[in-house]
């Protein structure tokens, strides 16, 4: 079977899609993403062939930036500058790239992740059947799914062709959101496939931190503070700073990662905090107590696989908010504005969550949901099926 993969290129997008992809490949089946030449050579790195095609996220920022200055646009709102990168910028470039190249490798199914838009779209033209991988997050509220249906129906007309019911998104969905988080809203997908979510290592001799040796020895609580792999979201170094000063008085120790861009800051004046650039989640978090980050989708679900208490403190991404306000729900974690997440604020709230033990058990209850979920390789075999 042929399988193409669709995402947009992050590597948080990609991860989405990974353990399936590895677990199709393992059974024997031939693979190949799309992805544009920069983010395709971690594609390659990780192990799966890659078709070019598409364009890097900071080619469609340039890109829509010239289109507003040329029609002396103002400054869109980001929600605004986001649903016109990926669903009009982005899907125009990748079938402008990659359909030339599926004449002579046609697929027989498309996978595509849930923020990614034209998968349902290439997969019609070229005969595919299509299916969605959805992130491990709470889907989208069903008006905005409507928004960015509306939106693509124009790229459908386009090609010739009448767009399905919410533009062909979701015909087959693959949920990976423990049924614990996951709202309402999938229920206008019935017959959805649950897909435990899985952790991603980084490509094969990646450069990553070795764990501290003291956090190896018994002593106390470890709180870990990431704030993801994304450029917009984890460049903010005033609210790392805050964070820490939060935690200067409370009895813990704290391993904080802050990818390559903010490996310059001296964080040496705290006493109780290692700094990294760059552990894996499979290493680090066996070992922690507690996780504080923006709300990311690979961040949290790391977090609760590992029946962690969170605090979310969101950055501006959508999922982030929605990660925030139902891992509250649950009980398995806070969350705070990036306005409120002064000093003063999170000192108390680390301490609610290390010692109010209905944080911990909700976030067991959670890791206990997720561990149940059905493995890659058994969703690898229901889309076989499907297929014939």
């Amino acid at each position: 079977m042929r399988v193409l993969l669709l995402c947009i290129p992050g590597r948080g997008r990609f991860e989405v899609l990974a353990p399936l992809a590895a677990a199709l490949q393992q059974a024997g089946h031939a693979l190949r993403f799309a992805a544009p030449p920069r983010f395709a050579q971690h594609v390659r790195r990780m192990g799966f062939e890659c078709l070019e095609a598409g364009a890097e996220t900071d080619e469609l920022n340039a890109l829509l930036d010239a289109q507003l200055a040329e029609n002396g646009t103002a400054a869109m709102p980001a929600s605004e500058r986001a649903a016109t990168m990926f669903t009009r910028l982005y899907p125009e470039r990748l079938l402008a790239t990659l359909l030339p190249q599926l004449r002579d490798w046609r697929p027989a199914l498309v996978l595509h992740e849930e923020g990614e838009f034209a998968g349902p779209l290439v997969a019609a033209l070229v005969g595919a059947r299509c299916a969605t991988v959805g992130w491990p997050v709470a889907m989208r509220p069903l008006q905005v799914l409507q928004n960015v249906t509306q939106r693509m129906h124009a790229q459908w007309q386009a090609q010739g062709l009448q767009p399905p019911p919410y533009a062909g998104l979701y015909q087959r969905f693959i949920d990976t959101c423990p049924p614990t988080l996951q709202t309402e809203a999938a229920a206008a997908f019935p017959g959805a496939w649950a897909l435990r979510p899985e952790l991603v290592d980084g490509p094969p001799g990646s450069a990553a931190d070795a764990l501290p040796e003291a956090l190896l020895q018994p002593g106390e609580p470890v709180v870990h503070i990431t704030l993801g792999t994304v450029d917009a979201y984890n460049q903010a170094p005033a609210l790392l700073l805050r964070l820490l000063d939060g935690l200067q008085r409370e009895p813990v120790r704290v391993v904080l990662t802050t990818g390559a861009a903010l490996q310059s800051l001296d964080f040496s004046r705290y006493a109780n905090v290692h700094a990294s650039a760059f552990i894996p989640h499979r290493q680090l978090l066996p070992h922690c107590d507690a996780v504080i980050c923006h709300g990311g989708a690979g961040s949290t679900i790391a977090a609760l696989a590992h029946g962690l208490p969170l605090l979310i403190v969101p950055r501006g991404g959508a999922s982030q908010y929605r990660n925030a306000v139902h891992c509250e729900r649950v009980g398995a974690g806070l969350h705070l504005s990036e306005e409120a997440a002064t000093a003063q604020a999170v000192g108390p709230a680390v301490a609610a969550l290390l010692h109010q033990p209905g944080h911990r058990e909700a976030a067991r209850r959670l890791q206990q949901e997720i561990a149940a979920m059905p493995a890659p390789a058994d969703c690898a075999e229901r889309l076989l099926a499907w297929l014939h």
